[in-house]
């Protein structure tokens, strides 16, 4: 607990900057007694102190139950929404905490205005992932994507139901969302839900363990060493009671356990110190240096101005292992995190009966996700796929996902709007072949080109060969941490013709579907023009008398 910080109040945000050790707090409230913030505060780890900033340029107006987000790269938070009396804002601000100034970014072409909602950063594509909330009256279950560098917005696919005063939880290294709790406008819920980045696609979570009542307004945060989401308080409707709560648990998504932590935890020692007296609507952010998570303010019946830091038991961390397809795959050393990987089975769940093929150094075909690594019960021989129950470790199998495809017209500039993958970038490499497999040749030479688009990323494909014929084309994959032309391709020779075996392309990323641009027609393979007084769709499709 630290003296002289800010003053009491509820709903504010709280981000951490980990180049300097300290905590940023902004806005809240203490209604009762006709108070709303906009002040900005600093709490210095190293120096256990508060000190309110005064930045350049006036800021928000005040505001609470809006969201913050931190950008590690230009060391700026982000503000978004929040509501204020009877107005709720739908505006961002930008904090640079180098130049100690405000900058309003977004006045309207945001989401919409709302409060009480959720905001996760996303360093990889340095993104901002808005969820839920409410605006007025209803709860939302919208999902929204913010580009920091493009500074623009799109939707992404909406969540599984409505909800506000949920937290969410950001784990880097599945580009994944954890949502737990909230209001959904009748009732507390105690659901976890998934949102995967890489394929825009929500889930539930089943988990085990002492889960927590339903809640909202709760506090939350990651801890990465561990891979998993801290919470903490907030209302609670315990057997159709509602009370403040103190307690204060731990997901593993490793394991997809729920533990009780901290002094009210079963069997903790009675010599711990007692932890914060029961509340929500305060904030919480977590260093992972210390490693220890951080909690100031909230309302428990008065308003709270305390802070309070849990140091957490020191663990290693959560062994991530990362393979591409198509790529020969056997971690070993620091990349398993010093893992025995003989005695390991690879499984989308440690409880599973099957597992997936050994990891032998042979080259990789899943699935692109994020999967389990299992070790041996204990209890069997340990020679079959259901004796390996244990999870140890993080799989991640990164490549593009099958069974896109997309349509271009012979004639005319292709572009693929959506293609997505697990650990695609647009440094990667792309070649057109008729078949990935099996190095079949294509007529076609594309000079493929990746960019990012909103959460997933384009393909801008050229102009598609006006002389070309109708065929599938299948782009294959290579990624860049891979030299994609290595000697271990090397050259097979049919003097006197030198063939170059690509063989670290057998993905396939993308089948395009070239057809006869509308106007025209295929016949034997070839287009040709539609006659005067028929309709000519394009692609294989034939004559169309008016």
């Amino acid at each position: 607990m630290v003296a002289n910080g800010p003053g009491r109040r509820q709903d504010q945000s709280m981000v951490w900057d980990p180049d300097t050790s300290s905590a940023l707090m902004f806005g809240g409230h203490a209604s009762n007694t006709f108070q709303y913030f906009n002040d900005l505060w600093q709490f210095h780890w190293p120096l256990r102190s508060w000190a309110e900033l005064q930045p350049d340029f006036p800021g928000p107006s005040p505001r609470f139950g809006h969201s913050a987000v931190w950008d590690v790269v230009s060391r700026t938070m982000l503000i978004l929404g929040g509501t204020h009396v009877s107005e709720t804002y739908g505006d961002m601000w930008a904090y640079e905490s180098t130049r100690n100034r405000w900058t309003l970014w977004l006045s309207s072409e945001g989401p919409g205005p709302r409060v009480y909602h959720t905001a996760v950063w996303d360093p990889l594509r340095r993104a901002m992932l808005a969820f839920g909330g409410e605006r007025g009256v209803d709860i939302l279950a919208e999902l929204h994507y913010f580009s920091f560098v493009s500074r623009a917005w799109w939707p992404l696919t909406t969540g599984l139901g409505p909800r506000s005063k949920h937290t969410a939880s950001w784990d880097a290294a599945a580009r994944s969302m954890l949502v737990f709790g909230g209001w959904d406008g009748q009732t507390y819920l105690a659901s976890l839900q998934r949102y995967d980045a890489n394929s825009d696609r929500w889930a539930e979570v089943t988990a085990a363990g002492t889960v927590p009542w339903p809640r909202g307004g709760h506090a939350a945060a990651w801890d990465p060493a561990s891979a998993s989401v801290l919470v903490v308080g907030g209302v609670q409707n315990r057997s159709d009671t509602l009370s403040f709560s103190d307690d204060f648990f731990s997901f593993s998504v490793l394991t997809g356990f729920w533990n009780e932590l901290g002094p009210g935890a079963p069997g903790a020692t009675a010599d711990l110190p007692p932890g914060p007296s029961p509340r929500a609507s305060s904030s919480m952010v977590f260093d992972t240096a210390s490693p220890a998570s951080l909690l100031f303010g909230g309302f428990n019946g008065s308003y709270l101005g305390e802070t309070w830091r849990y140091v957490m038991t020191p663990t290693a961390p959560t062994p991530t292992v990362r393979c591409q397809l198509g790529q020969p795959c056997l971690p070993e050393g620091t990349d398993a995190g010093n893992l025995n990987m003989d005695n390991l089975w690879l499984k989308t769940s440690c409880q599973n009966y099957q597992g997936l093929p050994p990891l032998d150094g042979s080259r990789l075909f899943v699935e692109p996700d994020s999967y389990q690594l299992c070790s041996c019960g204990g209890s069997s021989d340990c020679i079959l796929a259901q004796d390996h129950t244990v999870p140890v470790g993080r799989f991640i199998a990164e490549g593009p996902y099958a069974n896109q495809s997309a349509l271009c017209y012979i004639g005319w500039k292709c572009t693929v709007p959506v293609w997505m993958g697990v650990g695609i970038s647009t440094n990667d490499s792309l070649i057109a072949r008729n078949d990935c497999q099996k190095m079949l040749a294509s007529t076609y030479t594309l000079a493929v080109t990746i960019n990012e688009s909103a959460n997933a990323f384009s393909l801008d494909v050229g102009m598609i060969d006006s002389a070309g014929t109708a065929e599938v084309v299948e782009l294959c994959w290579c990624p860049f941490s891979h030299s994609c032309d290595s000697a271990e391709d090397g050259l097979i020779c049919f003097w006197p013709i030198i063939v170059v075996m690509l063989t670290d392309f057998q993905v396939t990323a993308l089948r395009l579907h070239i057809q006869c641009p509308p106007g025209q027609y295929e016949l034997e393979g070839a287009c040709q023009l539609c006659p005067a007084d028929q309709y000519c769709p394009g692609g294989l499709a034939t004559l169309f008398f008016f």
